[in-house]
């Protein structure tokens, strides 16, 4: 969510600059930071800047817990039922929103589950709902993490 860089000799610690993600960059190989497969990854002109210093400089990164991605359809994954109910008020949404955002799909789905009782303008309201219980709930169960 969010990767600053700190100056550790100061006391107290000194917020020096916040990394920009790639999506609010102008596009480019090398433009803010990026989270891919576990691995961050940052521009080479932060880490260059960086290079060149002692120790005194910490790279923090906020918001992303250290789960272990899953290799296979059988692995399981610990997580507190927070975040269990999370996931679950966020697939709700995301199924919803692809639903109505197809129509090849929503007319799969209307004749092969027998919803053939359920409208698109009832599918849309139902989609409505789960938007704004995800938005209401996210905001919720956002916090921030510290170091530990």
């Amino acid at each position: 969510m969010r990767v600053e860089v700190w100056d550790t000799t100061q006391d107290p610690e000194r917020f020096i600059y916040r990394v920009q993600p790639a999506s609010q960059e102008y596009y480019s190989a090398d433009s803010g930071w990026v989270l891919w497969g576990g691995v961050l990854r940052l521009p080479s002109r932060v880490v260059s800047g960086l290079v060149g210093y002692d120790t005194s400089y910490v790279i923090r990164v906020w918001g992303y817990s250290p789960y272990v991605p899953p290799l296979s359809n059988n692995d399981v994954i610990g997580v507190s039922n927070e975040v269990e109910q999370a996931m679950l008020w966020h697939v709700r949404y995301e199924a919803l929103e692809m639903l109505t955002a197809s129509r090849d799909l929503y007319t799969q789905w209307q004749t092969r589950s027998g919803n053939t009782d359920t409208s698109l303008a009832g599918l849309n309201q139902q989609k409505s709902f789960a938007e704004q219980t995800w938005v209401r709930r996210s905001r919720a169960i956002t916090r921030l993490r510290s170091e530990v």
